[in-house]
Formats: C-alpha cells, structure tokens, sequence
C-alpha cells in the first residue's frame, strides 16, 4: 500500500514544523526518513497514522483520503521511541491486546507463539515493562506492532538507545518482518549508517521539507546539496569553503586549472565535498603523470587508530580538522603506517572527480 502526503502543513505554537510536505513512497517499499533533531519527522509519522492534525494539505493511503480518518481506522501500526507499553499489562498481554479479535482464538495462538518466537520473547510473556531491558523493550513494542497486522509501519528511532550489540539483530528483525509481511515500512532516524543498511530509498529532511529522496548509493555519489551530503557517511564528507579574492571567510585552494569546475570557484564562494575514504596520503604527492587530476592538500597528522576494518586519520590542514579513510589491507597505506604518528606532515591528494562541489551560500551542488 501506497502512502503519500501532498501539500502538509503543520504548525506547533504557529512554528512550521512541515512545510508543503510531499512524499510518496513505492509499492512495497521500506523507506527511512534521516534528519537531525528537530526536522519533523516523528511528527511525518504522526501525521501519517492521524495523530497529528495538518494545518493543509492531504494524506493518502492506497490511494484514498485519510486525512479525516482517526487513527484505528487506518490501517497503520506504529513503534514509538519511547515503545509506549501499557505498564499495568505483561510483554504477553500487550501483544495480544493489539491483535485482531475478528481472528480465531486458535489463529491468534498461532500467530502469538509466532511473534514471540520471532522476536525472541518467548521467555518474557509474564514481565511487566520495567522488568525489561531497554531491548527487551524495544522488541516488546515490535511484536505489539506486528501483532496488528497493518499494511502500514511507521517506526520511530527503532534503534534509537540500544546497545550497539543489540543493534545488527534488530535490524535483521525489522527487515524480516518488512519482507515478510508485504506492505510499506517507514522507519525515520537520526543516524544514516543505520539508514544505508535497511532502506530501498532514503529521504533526507531538513527544515520541514524532504530535499532529496533516492537510493542510498544515489545519495552518497551525489547529493544534492549539503544537508545531503553531510547526512550519509561515517566519518562524515570533509567540507572545505574556499573564497574568492574579495570573501574573508574560507580558504585559498590550490585547484589545477583543467578542473571543469574551476570556473565557478573563481566567480563565487563555493564549498569542496571530499569523501574521507577518497583521499590517499603519500610523501612525495601524487604520481607526477597525473598532477592535473588531482587536488593535494599539506596536512599534519593529529590521531591515527584503526576502525574495524578502516584505518582512521584525523588531520590538519589551514587549521581545520580533515579527516581521512584508508584501507589498511592496500600496500600503499600499509607501507606509510609507520609514519602516521602525531605532528608528522604528508602529502594528501584526491582526484578531482571525487571532489564535490556546493554553493556557499544555497549549499546547492554544482555540477
């Protein structure tokens, strides 16, 4: 089922908080909404499953009006941040409470053991809530959710407060039961690590209004702006504002002049995007062949330590904090870990079609 919001507008104590929101989602699609604090989205999935009331504007669900439709007659369930279980009731009561009665009991039992089985929740049907773990929790409020059965799932910080341990299998979780289920998920999160792993699409929202929505390889080769760009990636898109002769803020960079971008960096104040994992060090710069190609930057080493697979380097170069990825399986960074150490200076270059590029003051990308 199909949801789409067109022309949303919502105010809390006459601040925009949606902003002529638009959004649909595909058929069957699992979507994560990612933005920072503040940016509406747990008030898009209000909206959606009728919590909210709009100001403006319309909400769709398989292609009909809901927008005067209370929540339970909309086919939506929803897993707050905060999981919202009943306390005076067990994990197996709030389950049940949320599945359909129109069901055979013997349908129900099935599809109880089913959920609690699934979820790993077997153990705990008799617990209250505060006797829970902060997972233990979270999975509580997932099975009350399946339990309903709705075409619709809306998930708010799913993951938001769990143990880092936790989180792999929660993941699984939620996308076995996306899979499984049919229908549309819409799960919204702070952290785009978390967005790249699960989504078919992901929409970045900022300011109350959805600035661009695609795969999570689209978004990552080519943002769109910097609320974009800046919203994917860990360590996250090194940004250099470079000037032009009559701007005092930013730095001078210098750019070979075969670069095709050149000439909007000498007309305006622009912001080069350089993605850490793109950058190589060396001693002696790039390979003299190809100095055209690429742009080099003088940086001190700060910190060096290794990042699971990744070996992390904090930099400095002009004063600002570059930070830079490096495979340390590739013999080229291999060869240079010994001289990775605090206060030493090297050679950092990217080719030029690795670096991104944004207007300064739009944050527009330029193409």
């Amino acid at each position: 089922m199909r949801v789409e919001l067109s022309g949303v507008h919502v105010n809390r104590d006459k601040k925009p908080i949606l902003r002529d929101f638009g959004l649909t989602t595909e058929e069957n699609e699992y979507l994560v909404i990612l933005g920072g604090n503040g940016v509406g989205k747990t008030t898009t999935l209000r909206t959606i499953a009728g919590l909210q009331s709009l100001h403006a504007g319309d909400v769709l669900l398989g292609g009909e009006s809901v927008a005067h439709l209370p929540p339970r007659k909309r086919s939506v369930s929803m897993v707050f941040q905060d999981n919202a279980l009943f306390p005076h009731l067990t994990v197996g009561q709030n389950i049940q409470q949320s599945q359909k009665r129109e069901r055979t009991r013997k349908e129900r039992d099935a599809e109880f053991n089913e959920i609690t089985n699934r979820l790993r929740l077997d153990s705990l049907i008799h617990r209250y809530p505060d006797q829970l773990s902060g997972g233990e929790a979270r999975r509580t409020a997932i099975a009350k959710a399946m339990a309903k059965r709705a075409e619709i799932r809306l998930l708010d910080e799913p993951l938001s407060a769990l143990d880092p341990v936790l989180r792999p299998q929660l993941l699984h979780d939620l996308h076995q039961w996306h899979s499984t289920s049919g229908g549309t998920t819409i799960h919204v999160t702070h952290d785009g690590e978390e967005a790249m792993q699960i989504a078919d699409r992901i929409a970045i929202l900022s300011d109350g209004q959805i600035v661009q929505i695609d795969t999570p390889t689209k978004i990552y080769d080519q943002p769109v702006n910097l609320d974009a760009a800046t919203a994917l990636g860990c360590p996250a898109m090194n940004l250099i504002r470079c000037k032009d002769p009559s701007d005092q803020i930013g730095v001078h960079v210098d750019v070979p002049s075969t670069w095709p971008s050149m000439k909007s960096i000498r007309s305006e104040s622009v912001v080069l995007g350089v993605r850490p994992e793109d950058l190589r060090i060396t001693h002696s710069g790039p390979d003299p062949l190809t100095p055209k190609q690429c742009l080099s930057l003088k940086v001190e080493v700060s910190r060096c330590w290794r990042s699971y697979t990744r070996l992390r380097l904090s930099t400095i170069w002009n004063n600002q904090l570059i930070e830079i990825s490096l495979d340390p399986n590739d013999q080229h960074s291999s060869d240079l870990i010994g001289d990775l150490v605090p206060g030493n200076s090297l050679e950092a270059y990217v080719s030029l079609d690795r670096i991104h590029t944004f207007e300064a003051d739009s944050g527009l990308r330029i193409d």
